[in-house]
């Protein structure tokens, strides 16, 4: 068993290196020359690629636009799972729902935005109807801030039903032996929330947000489908897009791959202070419980 396991985690470090780890690298190492991939032409820049990417607007627009989807769908399915979990009453009754709440996980996210976006459309969809009955032009994909906002709620739509799985459970299963104790003693439903749930259902809130913006700072193919490349005036243009977008508009592998390295680093420096900060909070609700 100890070989089995030994020989199980040697295969997923090997892995981990060839899939992350060396990419990565190459990336970083590629990020300091000027690389022109299709007359397979490079020479060193040092830094400069970096000191470009300072100036550059496109650039800065769409590291502006990933952060705020990324935060703004995060809290709307915390919130969402939140109010949702709450209407669950017992284990029984989620095991019942689960399978709807999962079934948009299961969707294919570039046919959901594909069907998003012919709901959406204002010659087809619903802004179709609007402009029918009130005889004026109304469009969602056409408007930079509504393109925005639908490929934000697209996100929630379909991961808000899992995340309320996840804290539902954590609400409902966690301290019953006490719970039914405090119930006994005549404690007020609050108090029992507070010393059975409440730990718990914070624990899973805050996983929720964290998996989601972190997942969000690389979501693409959904908004891509969804709004054209991005939409007007850029305004749901995330990183993802533009760096497919940026290798064909500058023809520069190495800008390209500056990019992405001083994005990612940003990100993953912003998602481990995330991760410091829950677990000083968890570790802070541990010493005043004791």
């Amino acid at each position: 068993m100890r070989r089995r396991t030994s020989a199980a985690t040697v295969l997923a470090c090997v892995l981990m290196v060839a899939a992350v780890v060396l990419p990565f690298f190459l990336n970083v190492a590629s990020s300091f020359y000027a690389i022109n991939p299709f007359e397979k032409v490079s020479r060193f820049v040092g830094f400069g690629n970096f000191v470009l990417l300072a100036s550059d607007d496109s650039f800065k627009l769409a590291v502006s636009v990933t952060v705020r989807y990324a935060l703004a769908s995060a809290v709307l399915c915390a919130l969402v799972s939140v109010a949702v979990a709450a209407l669950v009453p017992d284990l029984t009754t989620l095991r019942r729902v689960a399978p709807v709440l999962c079934l948009p996980l299961f969707l294919p996210s570039v046919a959901v935005a594909a069907a998003f976006s012919l709901f959406l459309d204002s010659q087809l969809g619903i802004p179709a109807i609007f402009s029918a009955l009130t005889g004026e032009t109304y469009s969602v994909l056409g408007d930079p801030e509504r393109t925005f906002w639908a490929a934000t709620l697209l996100d929630v739509w379909q991961w808000a039903g899992g995340a309320a799985i996840a804290v539902a459970y954590a609400r409902l299963a966690s301290g019953q032996a006490l719970r039914d104790s405090l119930r006994v003693a005549g404690a007020p439903g609050f108090v029992v929330f507070r010393e059975t749930a409440l730990p718990s259902t914070t624990k899973a809130v805050v996983a929720v947000f964290l998996f989601r913006l972190v997942w969000n700072l690389g979501d693409a193919e959904r908004i891509n489908a969804l709004t054209s490349g991005g939409g007007p005036f850029a305004s749901a243009r995330v990183m993802g897009i533009w760096l497919d977008r940026a290798l064909f508009d500058y023809g520069d592998l190495g800008y390209t791959a500056a990019a992405a390295t001083l994005f990612y680093a940003v990100a993953a420096a912003a998602s481990a202070v995330l991760v410091w900060v829950a677990t000083h909070v968890r570790n802070g609700e541990d010493r005043s419980r004791a």
